[in-house]
């Protein structure tokens, strides 16, 4: 081999450990874990939070605790305790967990079976687990959008097969004076 031909491949090799070496190192750095706050302070593994589901003119709440926190998944707990409708409107289900995780910032409401939504007509939809975005770090706000399938047995004949569903949730925690969960975005190191 020429020399200039030796010196060529020697860059080209050391280049080559480089690149390797620094995309490593990279993925050895910790990425950004999520903080769960409420008033500047930072909230404990099974302090208590509340999260409200809007859809339409009905409202679900749910109270729990914060399962999982300061990592790149949180998680919050909870159990369905009350919903409240307008007439001609119902909005029903098990909110069993928040999942919140980043990149990218998004957050998945879970439900022990489904998610259901009556609509003037009267129209039942069945709505699975939702995951929205995160619109607004404090207070935590998720919007999800879904497409609901016609529970047939229990509505009109008049129905549309399917719906989109519009749904909002708040989350803040859960004492006399309940204050505004946020979401924070730290790099541990």
């Amino acid at each position: 081999m020429r020399p200039r031909n030796l010196i060529l491949t020697l860059a080209s090799s050391l280049a080559v450990v480089a690149a390797v070496a620094g995309t490593q190192a990279q993925a050895a750095t910790p990425g950004p874990f999520l903080n769960l706050m409420a008033a500047g302070q930072q909230l404990s593994v099974k302090a208590p939070v509340q999260a409200v589901l809007v859809a339409d003119e009905c409202s679900l709440f749910a109270t729990g605790a914060i399962k999982k926190d300061n990592g790149p998944k949180d998680l919050l707990a909870l159990s369905t305790s009350l919903s409240e409708c307008t007439l001609e409107h119902l909005l029903g289900g098990d909110l069993k967990s928040i999942e919140i995780s980043d990149p990218p910032l998004q957050a998945s409401l879970k439900f022990a079976h489904h998610l259901v939504e009556v609509i003037p007509g009267p129209c039942t939809y069945s709505f699975g687990n939702l995951t929205g975005k995160i619109v607004k770090e404090s207070p935590l706000t998720i919007e999800a959008e879904a497409v609901g399938k016609l529970m047939r047995k229990q509505s009109s004949i008049f129905c549309a097969g399917a719906y989109v569903g519009h749904f909002t949730s708040y989350v803040n925690t859960l004492s006399e004076e309940p204050v505004d969960l946020q979401i924070v975005l730290a790099k541990i190191e």
